[in-house]
């Protein structure tokens, strides 16, 4: 059965090298900001496996991955149905 997850995966910004930022470095980078969010959750969403967050979360994730692509990022476009 398919269950449906947030996956932030395909927004996660790239370093000064090109590759993606560590983990540690975005919730640094979040940390004191109104976007300050657990490496547990960053994580998890990162990596398609965030199963169940608060509003608020939720809210903070699609503002975060609308600063990083520069347009509005929605619901629909951070979740998507995954196979157990």
């Amino acid at each position: 059965m398919a269950k449906r997850v947030i996956d932030i995966s395909g927004f996660w910004p790239a370093g000064e090298d090109g590759e993606p930022q560590s983990i540690n470095s975005v919730v640094t980078d979040l940390m004191k900001t109104p976007l300050q969010m657990t490496r547990y959750t960053l994580e998890k969403a990162k990596s398609g496996d965030l199963t169940g967050a608060d509003v608020d979360t939720i809210d903070k994730l699609l503002e975060l991955c609308s600063r990083w692509t520069g347009k509005k990022v929605t619901y629909d476009d951070i979740t998507t149905e995954k196979e157990d």
